[in-house]
């Protein structure tokens, strides 16, 4: 907007000053000059040399300006700034091909047997992230992986690099498996971004599209999600939802911001959320709530998920703060006295925003500092230990 009104008003200038030079040139008259060499006129006359007509004089200052215009236009596209990846740019720009020029040569297709199950990306130096129905859709692999006897499956890198890599964990409860593999020379990892992105945030899927070559797209994040759940302990999950499309062959990609660092997993293209129709969304799994268990994997330790019983809504009118559903029993939060309907306002002294905030704070974190309202009384505090 900014280059656009210095055009227009240069123009706009131009245009007046060349009207004033006009009415001047309208008002002039002819100079008179004596013949500066040929035969002498008879005495008492003189020769005249009148300038070039009015119409001349015009056009020549039209081809003059033209000149100075694109002059102007030159020196305005030699300052024009480069493009640059930021994360508040819309879809559809040229964030998305800077980006997929860093993040694609991390990526790769995973095949099972003979069969091109989904996607890959490396996370960290030989450890490569995708999801855990991706590799599970052998039985095989998953009996051998449960019994720590490392199943391969092969990689296929966007750049064409292939080689054998090991599955060293498949963790079915939030759909996300690692594996063992031979990072090739000049392939960068992807760093993780900690941070629960908003919605509205510019983002790009990676994956292997249909298992044949690893494509992009972009869209926003549409929706933080969360969805209760019992099962083994764990009181609730945290999904993200983007708009940006997701082909069958794109689970365990890469869901990536505008600088290229990994905002979660891509895991489904559901047809439902919480039993409502998704239609044209996919689903991924947030990068805030993987960095704790991923650190077990590493150390070789035994996978486990924090959590502290608690399953819970958001409500603005509430004080703001998550309105407890349900409180599993002999979890953490149960120990600690919290009751279905309590309200919880604040997790380690900062205000509850949403309801994914206990989520994402008690995966990161060993102990968690909750501010909890029940009815009428007092605001009080309660340490979780998940």
């Amino acid at each position: 907007m900014v280059i656009l009104r210095r055009t227009v008003g240069t123009v706009c200038l131009f245009i007046v000053v060349s009207a004033a030079i006009m009415r001047l040139l309208m008002r002039s008259k002819p100079a008179a000059l004596d013949l500066p060499e040929g035969p002498k006129p008879p005495p008492g006359e003189t020769v005249s040399h009148r300038r070039p007509p009015v119409r001349a004089r015009f056009l020549l200052l039209i081809v003059v300006g033209m000149i100075c215009l694109s002059t102007v236009a030159a020196v305005v596209a030699v300052q024009r700034p480069p493009t640059a990846v930021m994360v508040d740019t819309p879809p559809g720009t040229a964030w998305t091909q800077e980006t997929a020029a860093v993040v694609m040569p991390s990526v790769g297709i995973v095949s099972v047997g003979s069969v091109s199950s989904g996607t890959a990306f490396f996370y960290a130096k030989d450890r490569m992230l995708t999801a855990a129905h991706v590799v599970s859709v052998d039985p095989a692999v998953v009996t051998a992986a449960e019994a720590g006897r490392k199943p391969d499956v092969a990689v296929t890198l966007s750049g064409g690099q292939q080689f054998t890599a090991h599955v060293l964990t498949i963790d079915s409860s939030s759909d996300i498996a690692v594996l063992q593999a031979p990072q090739p020379e000049g392939i960068p990892v992807l760093p993780f971004d900690e941070r629960l992105p908003q919605p509205g945030r510019p983002v790009m899927t990676v994956g292997g599209s249909f298992g044949d070559q690893v494509v992009v797209g972009d869209g926003i994040i549409s929706g933080v999600l969360t969805a209760s759940r019992f099962s083994s302990g764990s009181a609730q999950t945290v999904l993200l939802s983007t708009t940006s499309p997701t082909n069958p062959g794109m689970s365990g990609g890469p869901l990536v911001s505008a600088d290229g660092s990994v905002l979660g997993v891509i895991v489904a293209r559901p047809d439902t959320v919480n039993g409502r129709p998704a239609a044209q969304t996919s689903v991924a799994v947030p990068s805030a709530l993987m960095t704790g268990w991923l650190g077990s994997v590493r150390a070789g330790s035994e996978v486990k998920h924090r959590h502290v019983g608690i399953s819970g809504r958001f409500d603005v009118s509430a004080g703001p703060g998550i309105v407890v559903n349900a409180v599993a029993a002999g979890s953490t939060a149960d120990k600690a006295g919290i009751r279905a309907n309590d309200v919880i306002t604040g997790i380690n002294g900062q205000p509850v925003t949403t309801a994914a905030d206990l989520a994402v704070a008690v995966a990161q974190g060993d102990a968690v500092t909750v501010t909890v309202v029940t009815g009428q009384a007092q605001p009080s505090t309660v340490t979780l230990n998940p």
